[in-house]
């Protein structure tokens, strides 16, 4: 089996966020694509791919659309949290 080069071994993936407009940004809908994202929360492609691209140039300073890079390794911890419980 061949061994992965330096760029594939710390490949990253981008995660499409819709989150709270309040000063927190908590996530309200999470996908892999911009094309799921809108899917989820009833809104058309385009309307998410505007409202990133104006964020991206300037335009605006925020909004509602956030994207964020996971690296493998990030990907892998958060997919196992273990739970402690006291008294088991």
């Amino acid at each position: 089996m061949p061994e992965l080069s330096a760029k594939e071994a710390t490949e990253e993936m981008r995660v499409y966020r819709y989150v709270t407009k309040d000063r927190y940004r908590l996530p309200v809908a999470q996908a892999d694509s911009m094309g799921e994202l809108a899917a989820l929360i009833g809104r058309s492609y385009g309307t998410v791919r505007r409202a990133m691209e104006a964020v991206y140039r300037g335009q605006r300073t925020s909004g509602p659309y956030e994207y964020v890079d996971l690296s493998d390794e990030e990907e892998e911890e958060d997919v196992f949290v273990p739970v402690l419980r006291r008294g088991v």
